[in-house]
């Protein structure tokens, strides 16, 4: 689909729902992927286990991205064994589901310190080295309701914005060193084993989607293949929208 071979490639949150397809999505390509995950990571593993074709491989990395002391270390050591990183692709993230003045400061801080500062520092520490190679892409995991809002989820609506707006304004920053910097923005995304909505309020947000379905992870992850393809050279400071036209 898009060629990624021998491409390296850095995704956070890679064991969550999402950050696994991406994984697959990149090593199927023939990327090197290495994937930092901090819980759960037992289907991850087992993903890095597996053969993948063109020399695709996933190298399974346990790290908490809010010890930035640990951060910049780890990043050192990957660029000395791998001599490049490509593509950035910052899908960590949680969301807490509670009205705004409701929101404690510690709930506050921790959604901004995941959502927001651990990939505006992870995008940060990786610049120099794109601009040593001439080149690279940085994708984030931004959200529908970073640009609709979302009534009960106001503090994450509100890192997804702050990190949509940095997305494109980095992206006009960097252009000139043939770097690009996109945001994939998805609506609501199947999930069984989630506890965020119950079935009534499931079957009503599917009402309000044009497709009348929630995207699948896999459905994320292609686009976000291709954003890290050469076939999406000339796309920088998008934010695009993976909702199946969702209208809530």
């Amino acid at each position: 689909m898009f060629d990624l071979v021998g491409k390296v490639c850095l995704v956070t949150g890679a064991s969550g729902l999402i950050g696994l397809e991406i994984c697959r999505a990149l090593a199927q390509q023939g990327a090197i992927v290495l994937a930092l995950y901090h819980a759960h990571g037992e289907t991850l593993r087992a993903m890095a286990a597996e053969s993948f074709a063109d020399q695709g491989s996933i190298d399974a990395i346990e790290c908490d991205l809010r010890q930035r002391e640990a951060l910049a270390p780890l990043l050192a050591d990957l660029l000395r064994r791998h001599d490049r990183i490509d593509v950035l692709v910052c899908c960590a993230g949680k969301t807490v589901r509670k009205a705004a003045m409701l929101t404690g400061q510690a709930e506050h801080d921790d959604l901004f310190d995941l959502n927001v500062n651990a990939p505006i520092q992870l995008a940060r520490q990786l610049l120099r080295p794109m601009f040593r190679q001439n080149g690279g892409r940085i994708i984030f995991i931004g959200s529908h309701a970073g640009t609709q809002g979302l009534p009960g989820q106001a503090v994450y609506a509100a890192t997804k914005a702050a990190l949509h707006a940095y997305a494109k304004s980095l992206a006009a920053e960097v252009g000139e060193r043939n770097i690009t910097v996109n945001v994939v923005a998805p609506g609501v995304v199947a999930d069984e084993h989630s506890t965020v909505y119950t079935a009534e309020e499931q079957q009503r947000v599917c009402g309000a989607i044009g497709l009348r379905r929630p995207g699948r992870p896999a459905e994320i992850a292609s686009v976000v293949a291709f954003l890290a393809s050469p076939a999406a050279a000339y796309i920088s400071g998008a934010v695009i929208p993976v909702d199946g036209a969702a209208r809530f």
